[in-house]
């Protein structure tokens, strides 16, 4: 899950990102963060937290 922050939204937290195990050590979770924070600096935000 990701989402901006309520108090500025130059802020972007990503939590709760999980892989099965079945599908681990195959770059999903990678890519996926890669893809979120791609977005966000593309929606002005500046600060990217992984929680």
């Amino acid at each position: 899950m990701a989402f901006r922050g309520q108090d500025d939204p130059g802020e972007m937290y990503i939590q709760d990102n999980v892989t099965h195990p079945d599908h681990r050590r195959h770059g999903i979770t990678r890519a996926l963060i890669e893809t979120v924070a791609h977005r966000g600096k593309t929606r002005a935000v500046y600060e990217q937290t992984l929680l």
